[in-house]
């Protein structure tokens, strides 16, 4: 059984890491020194990325001298705080007399590594591609990422070589389409979502996708967008009841420890935020 997506849930589901804006990290012994580097991050606009400074200053467009590529956006920094995980796509298979549902996911896509400081872009996850539509959700130790791959109309995630080799399934096919990725602080251990046929679930796994613990998941409730606390302790979630809202415009913000236990609302009377605006 397939879960039936519309247009506005499919869009996050393939491109949710590149949703929010993302900073740009500096490690200590990164080739310019934290002292000399302004905070800086970036944020789409338009299929463009953008780069600015924190304080407002500096602001520049990222221009990719790649033909026919009609969208740049960023996914997820290495570890050195200076190469980024991009995704680029070409122009839209979809449009009129071919129906989103079937042909966006025929729009073929790219996988690069930009570097900060030199400007150069190389391309990856080219060998051995199973799909024309290939979305980056996650990269793990700087080695492997997980990547959705859309095969006749449905999602899957799959632990795979930068280089797109060796690609092993995370999910499995036909469960639903995960999205949501999380990496935990010691990075053993991932939390995602899963919009299955009984609804929206939030799982834990290791870096196979096996040892799996639902931490989440009830007729009447879509839970979503599981992130780790520093500590690793806890896992905070959204929790959206479609029943009485049926636009998802509030969520219920929710948290429990990594086994599912302790599963709560925080509490008003303690300060904590319980509601938040989508």
């Amino acid at each position: 059984m397939q879960t039936k997506l519309n247009r506005r849930q499919f869009l996050a589901a393939a491109f949710v890491p590149m949703a929010a804006g993302v900073s740009c990290r500096s490690p200590v012994g990164a080739r310019q020194s934290r002292a000399s580097r302004p905070a800086r991050f970036f944020f789409v606009s338009r299929g463009q990325t953008a780069l600015i400074n924190a304080d407002g200053t500096g602001l520049r467009y990222l221009e990719f001298d790649v033909p026919n590529q009609a969208t740049w956006q960023p996914v997820d920094f290495f570890a050195d705080g200076y190469r980024v995980l991009f995704l680029s796509m070409e122009p839209r298979s979809d449009g009129p007399g071919r129906p989103f549902e079937e042909y966006y996911t025929q729009t073929p896509t790219h996988l690069w590594i930009y570097d900060l400081e030199s400007g150069s872009l190389k391309e990856i996850a080219t060998r051995d591609r199973m799909a024309a539509f290939y979305a980056p959700q996650l990269l793990l130790e700087d080695e492997r990422m997980l990547v959705q791959v859309f095969r006749h109309q449905a999602g899957q995630i799959f632990n795979m070589n930068l280089d797109g080799s060796d690609a092993r399934e995370f999910t499995r096919a036909g469960e639903g389409l995960p999205y949501g990725f999380s990496l935990s602080p010691d990075k053993r251990r991932v939390a995602w979502h899963l919009a299955s046929p009984a609804g929206y679930q939030i799982w834990t796994s290791d870096l196979t996708g096996s040892r799996r613990i639902k931490i989440a998941g009830e007729g009447g409730h879509l839970y979503f967008g599981p992130v780790w606390s520093p500590d690793g302790n806890w896992l905070a979630y959204q929790d959206c009841q479609p029943g009485p809202d049926p636009g998802h415009d509030w969520s219920d913000v929710c948290v429990s420890r990594p086994d599912g236990s302790e599963q709560r609302v925080p509490d008003p009377r303690r300060g904590d935020v319980v509601r938040r605006h989508l």
